[in-house]
């Protein structure tokens, strides 16, 4: 089997996918995946093989409620919908009687699929897992318990009765439900990590292994009659477990990307995993498993929350994960193909329905598109003037002075395989945010002070501020004008430094240091009365307040032996008394300056004894 992508980008780069093992003569050749576009977005899905009818989950027009959109998969439209009392997470066909069911987490309704009415809802049955077997008329369906312990409700398809339930052997919350109707079998998977099987005639638990020790959960679980095998799918785990039926002893351990949903095909020889956990396209989302060999036997770049079989015709269908609101269908074909699919632009996020190119500067943006082979992209809408759009849908160019402005436009991707891509995108021209600051700003202690920030561009940015000091503010903080404003409080003099700059949609402005400096009128630390033993060396320190840093100066005459030595905000008065002055007092006056207010002077007495 062959699965390709080709994903359109700037040169229309073509990313070969996975290729499995030579399939076998009952294996399809090569899927073309095309899509369904719903009234709302899918959880959900099952098909019934004998009336070709698609069902698939999705909410409902009331908070908390959930609706079935029945979709004919030979016209591949939606035929009628149908309201249910809850989202329906999982969806199964009884293709014996036509009756489905739907898992809503409120109930389980039971849905006619002649009339397309409900029949019946279950309320004690409010899980979000169900299963049918066609061959007993009997349904499987998890009903949940205080303290997230699951039991799996026992119901007769003929009456709607529940008829038993089965405990689950661990503390945990059963996540998925698969029948093997060769040999009456239930197959739960629990977010433990375990596998449980159930024999249907006794409703007895036989089996139970640990597929998972590390904290996966088996989200999905699928059955393979034919081969015997059963497939559980670990959530966030990137792999599929292969067990088999009777002994559930291991069989193979299958890498693949899918994690949320999986169904087998046992006619085609092949199970269908998806998962929504994707890089940038999404590539290989969902995988097909050869059943005779256990191995991946190809992939292709369609995320999904649920996957559904069609038994009869070999198709797959797939609730969309992205982008939202689509079935995914893949026909089995000679050739691998895929109908358009337009994500968005790129660089990441590739989903953004935006670009966005300087006015008067060189800008490329190009749409990723996945299509096989290569789509064909044209636009409708005006351009700005400058910019131009490739038939791979790469948008490029310098935008002309003056064409500022939004422009609406509708991108469509079409190679021939139905249906074509349309994509709403806009186009922005804009103006890089400039910012217009001081490179120094002055204030002083005690004093309100303020300076002002602008900043220029289109559409108007915001100026962003960091590193100022907390008693500034600055006013209103969501313009592009502002002003800076606050009062020093005493003792916080010293040159501060904050980082200025403008933000608007599109661009960021280069960063600006604004200096911010705070004058402080000088003080001296010093005490006004000294007394210093004679023949002790003294040191006694003076510490001057203020900034800038202030000059100490020293007048009078100090005691014969001491002398007073000054540097830049502080000085020392050093020496040792000479003996001959017990007794004596001497005064000195310390002048402190910085050319910030007034001088600070301090008298100073100085005893000797």
């Amino acid at each position: 089997m062959r699965v390709a992508l080709i994903v359109s980008t700037a040169a229309a780069v073509a990313l070969a996918l996975l290729s499995g093992t030579a399939a076998s003569a009952s294996e399809p050749g090569g899927y073309a995946v095309s899509r369904i576009a719903l009234p709302s977005p899918g959880f959900g899905i099952a098909v019934d093989p004998s009336s070709g009818v698609i069902y698939v989950g999705g909410e409902g027009t009331t908070a908390g409620s959930g609706t079935v959109t029945v979709i004919n998969s030979v016209t591949q439209a939606v035929a009628d919908t149908v309201a249910v009392p809850g989202l329906p997470m999982q969806i199964a066909v009884d293709p014996a009687t036509g009756i489905v069911y739907a898992a809503t987490g409120n109930g389980l309704s039971v849905i006619d699929g002649a009339t397309d009415e409900v029949i019946t809802t279950i309320p004690s049955v409010d899980g979000y897992s169900v299963a049918v077997d066609p061959v007993t008329n009997m349904v499987y369906a998890v009903t949940s318990l205080a303290g997230g312990i699951s039991k799996v409700a026992v119901i007769d398809g003929a009456t709607n009765a529940v008829t038993a339930t089965v405990a689950h052997a661990g503390a945990s919350v059963i996540e998925s439900l698969a029948v093997d109707t060769a040999t009456d079998t239930i197959y739960a998977g629990a977010s433990d990590g375990s596998l449980t099987a159930i024999n249907g005639a006794t409703n007895a638990r036989t089996t139970s292994v640990r597929l998972d020790t590390s904290g996966s959960s088996v989200s999905s679980v699928a059955v393979d009659p034919g081969t015997s095998t059963v497939y559980g799918v670990l959530e966030g785990d990137s792999t599929v477990d292969a067990v088999n039926a009777a002994t559930l002893a291991p069989v193979a351990s299958i890498p693949c990307p899918g994690d949320n949903s999986a169904t087998a095909d046992p006619a085609a020889n092949a199970v269908f995993v998806t998962g929504s956990r994707f890089p940038s396209p999404p590539v290989n989302s969902t995988c097909v498993i050869g059943t005779a060999t256990n191995t991946v036997i190809g992939a292709f770049p369609r995320s999904g929350l649920a996957v559904a079989a069609d038994t009869a015709t070999g198709a797959a269908y797939i609730t969309s994960a992205f982008p939202r609101g689509n079935v995914w269908v893949a026909t089995p074909s000679p050739t691998d193909q895929l109908s358009p699919v337009i994500y968005g632009f790129v660089p990441p996020p590739f989903s953004t329905p935006n670009a966005a190119f300087p006015e008067s500067g060189y800008g490329s943006w190009p749409l990723q598109i996945s299509a096989l082979p290569a789509a064909t992209v044209t636009e409708t809408g005006a351009l700005p003037t400058g910019i131009t759009m490739s038939s791979a849908g790469v948008f490029s160019g310098t935008p002309a002075a003056g064409t500022v402005g939004t422009y609406p436009i509708t991108v469509t991707a079409a190679n021939g395989i139905s249906p074509d891509s349309t994509l709403a995108v806009t186009i922005h021209v804009y103006v890089t945010p400039a910012i217009i600051a001081p490179t120094t700003a002055t204030f002083q202690t005690g004093a309100s002070g303020r300076f002002t920030v602008d900043a220029t561009g289109n559409p108007a940015p915001t100026v962003q501020a960091s590193g100022y000091p907390s008693w500034l503010t600055f006013t209103p903080p969501d313009s592009s004008d502002v002003v800076f404003a606050g009062t020093p409080p005493p003792g916080s003099g010293g040159a501060y430094q904050a980082d200025v700059w403008a933000t608007n949609a599109f661009a960021t402005s280069p960063t600006q240091t604004v200096t911010i400096i705070v004058d402080q009128p000088p003080g001296i630390a010093a005490a006004r009365h000294l007394t210093f033993r004679s023949g002790h060396h003294v040191r006694y320190k003076v510490t001057a307040t203020g900034y800038p840093v202030p000059v100490l100066r020293e007048r009078g005459s100090p005691p014969p032996g001491l002398e007073f030595r000054a540097s830049r905000g502080v000085a020392y008065i050093v020496g040792t008394p000479a003996r001959r002055d017990d007794g004596k007092r001497y005064h000195i006056t310390i002048t402190v300056s910085n050319g910030i207010g007034h001088k600070a002077t301090r008298t100073v007495t100085i005893r000797i004894r």
